[in-house]
């Protein structure tokens, strides 16, 4: 009786520790898929919230560089305006006291025709001080502008003649 004792415990034994290993087989490899879920998704969130910094930075930049945008398209000159900036820069030349004539005005195109700049050849005469200030009050007009081409020479009486390229990007 003994000995059938031992085997019903044997064997329940052997069922239980089956049913056990089984059990922990299912156990260990849901806990493994588990783990690696939750790593997988550790690393997803860690790539969105790099993504979602990326785009607070881009479109901070976004913003900076429409701010530059709107500042570079009030500072070019309407193509219709062009008159109105050749009466401005002759009253400038008229407030310093210098002679101002322009002579040439050439359309500078980019290669689908569109007008990028203006190019007025101009002449000035009058004194050193006179031309440094004429230069400065265009520095202060709102376009963007700048002298391509220069060259100066004394003229009669303290006169300084200057023949100058000045260039005017327009919209």
């Amino acid at each position: 009786m003994n000995r059938e004792l031992y085997i019903k415990i044997g064997t329940a034994f052997i069922i239980l520790f089956l049913v056990f290993g089984v059990f922990w087989q299912f156990l260990w490899n849901s806990l493994k898929e588990m783990r690696e879920e939750y790593i997988d998704s550790r690393i997803t969130l860690a790539e969105v919230e790099q993504k979602a910094g990326l785009k607070s930075v881009l479109n901070r930049e976004l913003e900076e560089a429409e701010e530059e945008v709107a500042i570079i398209e009030r500072s070019l000159l309407n193509e219709g305006d062009t008159l109105e900036f050749i009466e401005a820069v002759e009253g400038l030349a008229t407030e310093n006291q210098i002679f101002y004539n322009t002579n040439t005005v050439q359309e500078l195109k980019d290669a689908s025709g569109k007008v990028t700049a203006i190019n007025f050849n101009i002449n000035l005469a009058g004194s050193f001080r006179a031309h440094l200030n004429f230069i400065r009050a265009l520095k202060a007009m709102p376009y963007l502008l700048n002298f391509t081409q220069v060259s100066m020479g004394p003229g009669a009486d303290g006169v300084i003649n200057t023949r100058a390229t000045l260039r005017v990007y327009v919209k």
